[in-house]
Formats: C-alpha cells, structure tokens, sequence
C-alpha cells in the first residue's frame, strides 16, 4: 500500500471515530448513560469485528503518544479549571490526603496484589500507583444535582487533580526500577530521595515561571482568542516535553504548576472575550482525549481474562477497594486530631464515608498502563487490573454513591442555601409577574393573562410558605442575605470587566475579597481573631504608604527610571481609584437589590434586609467618599481615567482597559 493509501485510510477512520464519538456523545445525554461506559462497548464492537474480519485499526496508539501529548493534555485543563483560593480552606487536609494518603493506599494495593494476584512486589507496586489516580467527574455531577455540601465537593476535586499528579509521578519512579531492572538498595533509595526532591522543587519553579511568561505574554495581546488559545496549548505541551525530555525534571509537576498560575493568577490577564472561549477549547481538548484512551484501550486489551480467571480480578479490585478505604479513614484520622490542621475544618465521618466510596477510577489510570512498553511482560496483568477496576467503581460505586449521599442525609442544602434559593425563586416569580403587566395587550387576552398571573401568585405563595419554614432564627436569615450579597457582587464585578469597565487585576483583586468573605461567613470559627487578607489590601494607609515610597525614589531617580517610578505610583493610584469605584457601583447594586428584596419579602424578612442594607449603604458613602478624596487629591489623573474609560464604553467593540 502507497504512503498516499495509509494516509487516507487514516484520514478518513480518524473522521468515522470523532462521528461515531460525537453520535455516541449525545446519545448518552439523553439516555443518561456514562460516555466512558457506551465507549467501552463501541470498543468492544470494533474489536468483534476486527476479530471476524481479520482486518486491524490504521491508526495506532502509541506509548510516547500518550504519554506526551494526551496525559500533559488533560493535567494542564484540569488544572486550568482549579480556583486555588478555593482550596485554602481545606488546602493541608487536601495535600496529605494526595501523598500520604496516596503513598499509604499504594502500599497496601502492593502487598495485596503481590500476595493474592502473584505479581512481584516491584510490579504490584507499579499497578498500585496507577490505579491510585481517581477521578470524580462522576460524582461531582451528581453532588451538583442533590445538593452536597459545597466543601465536600471540592474536597473531592482537589484531592483528584493532586492526586492525579503524586500517582503520576510515584509510577515513573517505580517504571524506572521495574523497567530498567535495577536492584533497590540503600544507596539507591537515598539517591532517589535527593533527586526527587531535586525534581519536585525544580519542576514547580519552572513550571510557575512558563505559566507566567505565558500569562505576560497573553496580557500583552490585545483580544485575540485563537492566539491567547494557541499559547495555552504551548504553556501545556513545553511545561510537559521540554521539562521531561531535555530538562529531566518532572513534565507531570510543571504541567500542573504551569496549568494552575494560568488559571488563577493568568486568568485575569485573558482578554474577557477569550475566557469562555479558552474554557470550551480545553473542555473539547479533553473529551477528544478520553474519547481516544478509552476506545483504543478496550480494542487493544484481551478480554478472554476476564472469562477465564474472573476471580483473580475480583480480587484484584476487593484490594484495591480496601487500599482506598484505609487510605481515606487514616488520613482524616489525622487531619481531624493533629495541631497542624486546627486552622482547617475537621471532615465529618459521613464526608469520609462518601470520599472513600467515591474513588472512582478514570482516564489517568489507562493512560499510564498504556504508556508501559508493549514488551513488558506484565502489561497485559496490569491493563486487566485497571480496566476490571474501572469497570467495578464505575458501575458499583457510582451507580449507589447517591444512595450513599441520601443515607448519610448530605442531599439536603444547608439552612442558608435553601433560604437564598427560595428568596431568588420568588423574585423571579415577581418579575415574570411585571413583564406580564407590560406585554403588548392586544395580543395576549385578559383572561388569558389573569390565568397566568393567577399560577404565578399561587407559586409565590407555596414559595413564602417554604421560605417560613426554613427562617428559623434571624442569625441565619442574616447569612444568607450576606452570602446571597456576594453572588450577586460576583456576578456585578464580572460583568463590569466584560464591559471593559475594570482592569484584570482590579477583577483579581475584588473577587480575592470575595472570596475570603463567602469563607469568613461560611466558616467563622477559622477567622476569629484574625486579619484578613482583604482588610489590608483594601486599606487607605497601605495605599498611601506604598504611594509615598515610590513618590520618594523618584525625587532621587532621574532620567527613564524617574519615568518608570511616576508611571508605577499613577498606576498603583489607578488601581485604587478603579477598585473603589467597582466597590461603590457593586454595593449601590446590591442597596438596590435589597430594596427589592424587602418590597417582595418585607413580610418575612423585613429586619434582617433593613440590618444588610444598612451596611452596603455604609460601603457605598465610605467608597464614593474615598473615590472623591483622590480626585481632589490627583484631579489630572483621575480625570484622564475617566476620559478613556468614556472612550472604551461608547467604542463598538470595547476592550479590557488598563490603569
């Protein structure tokens, strides 16, 4: 067969997988089926007929393939969509869980497998790490549709991406002693330990480093999505390849760095019209991925084990289940007694009941086992080992975790939440009520519209009803208004930076304030005596103070670098002016979404909107009285600020404005 032949016949299989991949996608929308499950069997079928047929797949899935372009692929977009203020709260809990806990359940699946399977220890150990990666997509969804605690969930979520990474880089080592054959000794070990070390440390500082070369770069294009899109996929692959292949540090640990300094700290710097643009390539890069790992590991892998020694692989996955298990309840063991962890919220024994059953296994798994070498005598063991867990946690523990959900009673929002969602139900049925009043008369009858406003009056009712019965002391009232306030500033402050009304890291700084007061709410027993971060960032003294230094070394400096310091401290007074601004306009926004609140709920919640509205008032005159105070004090300044934001607001096409 001609060069020309091959290609083709690759070209057009590649173009039957993504059809059937996109046909079996939407299918599995609607029949609520697993798209990693209705994968497997259009794998199965592929390798029926190729069996029959005599025939072979044109394209071929390789090792390296895998290994560097597919596995930096998804660590990198996984880590682009981790918000690491979230993880702040529970960030030590979440890291031992990913190493100790890792390391912990590792060893156990080692010895077991070792033990029951018959595999050598070494090798046992290599399968351990692997299939220590978890993957919570699942379970997440489901934690979204009943309700779980918010912190359960992304106690989930960030143990899977650190726990993605330590699994990663644990299966190297142990590959590098398997595969190379080499004996472990003393000196080996102490050899390890200092070059892992060496790696880990070096492999965060690049990897910070090129995720911030990239976001500054990014920052300097002005609102182009495919370029801002194309250097997110350069920052993926050189943080993975160069790190690994020339630089020998670790590719797993830069990818994830590099991934999570560009969606936090580079998230700000994106043009607001690329944002949702880069979140939908990287959502798309990654179900191509999962697509390809799951479909080629079901062709490539001999089932006929599954039919002939079934209770090896029952076992198997029984150690496997036990390994997460003593992983799970020993480390919050530790994390719930231990001093180092008092500033962090314990985990409740029913949260641990449902982390431990919750460890299904994904995609991370079948792309390590696909990246050993095809001549290693093991691999077929081990890919069996893996596919049989998957198969096992996909279908038993995911299809009873919301079983388990309820039985622990974690489906039931808190006080708060139900309280704000049925605040936001009944304001919506007020409003769809005022848009009824406004409708063109002559097209919709009287009695048609009484109807209607009959069904919507009689929904707000039940609403109220609900409401009541949830309001049981004004405390909790309180916080819910207050937690409701910081959604609605969220979502007024993102707006604003869309408009082109806010620099990116005036929006930064904001939602870091915003941040830290859903946590002082949710958790007031961690903040009790303490400073926040938000207090001294939002401080006028702090401001002054860094104005007055910088104003000082440029009496002292002269010529470009006199420039340069009179060019920082107008900027760092912009920033300034723009954030009090934003503060002023969010909290004048939310006086008048309480004023609605009490017109709508007066009856209900009369005192408790009267206490939150009194204190955005006060925000309101302490930010526009602040605001005034630099106008007089930089009125040349201010003024051309406000001249170009005017500029920027009546533009066709408004941008990202800077300082």
């Amino acid at each position: 067969m001609s060069a020309t032949s091959v290609i083709v016949e690759q070209v057009l299989f590649s173009g039957a997988f993504l059809a059937l991949v996109t046909i079996i996608h939407e299918i599995t929308k609607r029949v609520k089926v697993p798209f990693t499950v209705a994968l497997l069997v259009m794998g199965m079928v592929v390798k029926y007929y190729l069996a029959q047929s005599g025939g072979h797949l044109p394209v071929e899935l390789t090792p390296d393939f895998i290994y560097f372009v597919l596995l930096p692929l998804l660590l990198f977009g996984a880590a682009m969509h981790i918000n690491l203020h979230q993880f702040r709260l529970q960030f030590k809990t979440i890291s031992f869980l990913s190493t100790f806990g890792l390391l912990l359940g590792v060893s156990v699946v080692g010895v077991g497998v070792s033990v029951f399977a018959g595999l050598p220890i070494m090798d046992a150990l290599l399968f351990g790490a692997l299939i220590s990666a978890t993957d919570p997509i699942a379970v997440l969804s489901i934690f979204k549709q009943l309700g779980a605690p918010r912190r359960l969930a992304l106690i989930a979520d960030g143990e899977s991406m650190f726990n993605d990474a330590t699994a990663v880089i644990v299966f190297r080592i142990l590959a590098g002693v398997v595969l190379v054959g080499e004996q472990v000794s003393p000196s080996l070990v102490l050899g390890g330990i200092g070059e892992l070390i060496y790696v880990f440390f070096g492999s965060i500082v690049v990897g910070a480093v090129l995720g911030y070369l990239i976001s500054q770069l990014i920052a300097w294009i002005q609102d182009d999505p495919l370029v801002e899109t194309t250097l997110t996929l350069v920052a993926a692959l050189m943080a993975f390849v160069a790190m690994e292949h020339y630089l020998h540090l670790s590719g797993v640990i830069s990818s994830v760095v590099a991934g999570l300094v560009m969606g936090n700290w580079g998230r700000a710097r994106f043009s607001a019209s690329v944002i949702e643009f880069v979140r939908t390539f990287w959502d798309y890069l990654g179900f191509l991925a999962v697509a390809i790992v799951f479909f080629f590991s079901t062709v490539e892998m001999d089932l006929g084990q599954f039919v002939h020694t079934p209770l090896r692989y029952l076992i198997v996955v029984a150690v496997v289940l036990v390994a997460r298990a003593i992983s799970v309840y020993s480390t919050f063991w530790v994390t719930n007694r231990n001093r180092l962890f008092a500033d962090e919220p314990d985990v409740p024994m029913s949260w641990q009941h449902i982390m431990n059953w919750g460890g299904l296994r994904g995609v991370i798994p079948l792309v390590l086992v696909f990246s050993l070498p095809e001549d290693y005598i093991y691999r077929e063991d081990i890919l069996g080992f893996t596919l049989a867990t998957f198969l096992f946690t996909l279908f038993v523990n995911g299809l009873t975790i919301e079983w388990l959900l309820k039985r622990m009673k974690l489906h039931h929002p808190k006080a708060e939440e139900a309280i704000i969602k049925e605040e936001e139900d009944i304001i919506r049925a007020e409003e769809a009520r005022e848009k009824l009043n406004v409708l063109p008369q002559n097209e919709f009858t009287e009695r048609l519209r009484k109807m209607v406003d009959k069904r919507i009056q009689e929904e707000i009712k039940e609403h109220e009803e609900v409401l009541r019965s949830h309001i049981s002391e004004s405390g909790q009232v309180e916080k819910s208004l207050r937690l409701q306030t910081v959604l609605l500033q969220r979502a007024i402050v993102q707006r604003l930076f869309r408009e082109g009304q806010i620099s990116e890291d005036v929006l930064f700084e904001f939602e870091t304030q915003l941040d830290l007061r859903a946590d002082e709410l949710e958790y007031p027993e961690k903040f009790v005596g303490k400073k926040t971060k938000s207090k001294k960032l939002s401080g006028e003294e702090m401001h002054n103070h860094r104005v007055s230094q910088l104003k000082e070394r440029e009496m002292r400096s002269s010529g470009w670098i006199r420039r340069y310091v009179r060019a920082s401290w107008e900027e760092l007074v912009l920033e300034r002016y723009s954030m009090l601004r934003v503060r002023a306009m969010t909290a004048q926004e939310v006086v008048e979404y309480l004023d609605r609140v009490e017109k709508t709920l007066g009856s209900v919640l009369t005192s408790s909107v009267a206490v939150v509205r009194a204190e955005y008032l006060g925000y309101v005159r302490e930010n526009r009285a602040d605001k005034l105070k630099l106008e007089k004090k930089y009125p040349t300044l201010t003024e051309s600020f406000r001249a170009q934001l005017l500029e920027r607001l009546i533009a066709p096409n408004t941008e990202n404005i800077g300082h």
